[in-house]
């Protein structure tokens, strides 16, 4: 019983440990002026994608960098995009509406 209860104090301490961690790498990374967003993924080098509602509500793809902050990577004339992927160049795929509601790549 006491190899158990050790085991057990250590699995708890270790817990507390990574989750103590966790808590402290997490960033905000905001919005572009909407209510929501959300990462999809990270680089090596740090940058974040993912997707932010605007102050109008629509979806926009978004790059976050510690430098820049999050930046709107726009749409192509549409009023939605999303983005899917980075590499560890900081180039991004995804897909945008177009003036003409068609979505490209």
């Amino acid at each position: 019983t006491i190899r158990i209860s050790t085991v057990a104090i250590l699995a708890i301490l270790m817990m507390a440990t990574l989750t103590t961690f966790a808590l402290e790498n997490i960033i905000d990374l905001g919005t572009l002026g909407g209510d929501a967003s959300f990462a999809r993924e990270i680089n090596e080098l740090g940058q974040a994608i993912g997707d932010s509602q605007t102050v109008t509500g629509e979806w926009h793809a978004f790059l976050w960098t510690a430098e820049g902050g999050m930046m709107d990577l726009g749409t192509l004339g549409g009023d939605r995009s999303s983005v899917v992927a980075i590499n560890d160049l900081g180039q991004v795929v995804g897909n945008s509406d177009t003036a003409l509601g068609h979505q490209h790549a």
